[in-house]
């Protein structure tokens, strides 16, 4: 079964959700709030560089830009 890791925008846990699943509102395994499949890619901060790509439990496509 397909399934995706959404990470909860109020705690920061990773939940894995099955992909028929996503369409029926899914909570946070940990905290109960609304889990949300992002519709555009998640920008990560020096910050939040850990938790969203190293700490990532899958594989992870990440580009580098610089405004200049």
């Amino acid at each position: 079964m397909d399934s995706v890791l959404l990470r909860c925008q109020s705690c920061g846990s990773a939940n894995r959700v099955r992909a028929d699943k996503l369409s029926s509102g899914p909570k946070c395994g940990k905290c109960g709030a609304a889990l949300n499949f992002p519709r555009s890619p998640v920008e990560v901060t020096a910050g939040t560089f850990n938790r969203e790509v190293l700490s990532s439990p899958g594989a992870v496509l990440v580009e580098f830009w610089t405004p200049t």
